[in-house]
């Protein structure tokens, strides 16, 4: 087993220690390589499989990012998409993006599901708010709404 990727760091705040680490790791079986991704507690031990198959578009170069112990996504700035991965059907689902190299742009207020991206990062806070730079617009995804607003445009 060696890791196949940069991993997602859950951090405790209020403790100040790490709570959990997700990471993607190839898991040699039959000199083939089975891309898992896992959940080690604050020990390094690891607390779950949370996908037994191979994660399509997460290949090792797609950083994976948490707010808390319960979501995970994984983005692309190349191709402009972010996955949210589902624990209770063990999938992962487009969030956000096209799945293509982006050249676009999408007014304020287009639906999240509609809109052209160009992410070049994401940071999903504790309460789950999604933020991205999106070329050179810092831009949110509206809880109540669902829809894109930019927060601030050079």
């Amino acid at each position: 087993m060696y890791p196949y990727g940069p991993m997602a760091v859950v951090f405790d705040f209020e403790k100040m220690q790490i709570k959990n680490i997700y990471g993607r790791f190839c898991l040699e079986s039959s000199g083939s390589c089975n891309i898992e991704l896992l959940k080690f507690d604050s020990e390094g031990v690891i607390a779950s499989y949370l996908s037994k198959t191979s994660t399509p578009y997460l290949y090792n170069n797609f950083p994976m990012i948490t707010q808390n112990s319960q979501q995970v996504y994984a983005f692309n700035g190349l191709k402009s998409f972010l996955f949210q991965y589902d624990s209770t059907n063990n999938s992962w689902t487009k969030f956000l993006g096209f799945n293509q190299i982006a050249t676009g742009f999408c007014d304020n207020g287009t639906m999240w599901n509609s809109c052209n991206v160009r992410l070049r990062d994401v940071f999903v806070n504790a309460k789950g708010i999604i933020y991205f730079l999106d070329d050179t617009r810092i831009r949110v995804i509206d809880e109540e709404s669902g829809s894109i607003q930019t927060i601030y445009q050079p």
